[in-house]
């Protein structure tokens, strides 16, 4: 639950984000390396995934 509710938080597609992560090859073995999978940092290279739910509600909510 809380890899989706991070992702969420970060305005992450989670479904997405998850999936890609989970399918990589285990090569990641530095920090930085490691710290590009986080929701923030993987949406900046993936910003097509980023979810619009949030912002939705935001305006719902107006």
């Amino acid at each position: 639950m809380s890899l989706i509710a991070s992702r969420k938080l970060n305005s992450v597609e989670p479904w997405a984000s998850l999936k890609d992560v989970f399918t990589r090859p285990p090569t990641k073995s530095t920090t930085s390396d490691l710290d590009s999978l986080l929701p923030d940092r993987w949406l900046a290279d993936n910003p097509t995934h980023r979810s619009t739910i949030a912002d939705r509600r935001k305006l719902e909510r107006k």
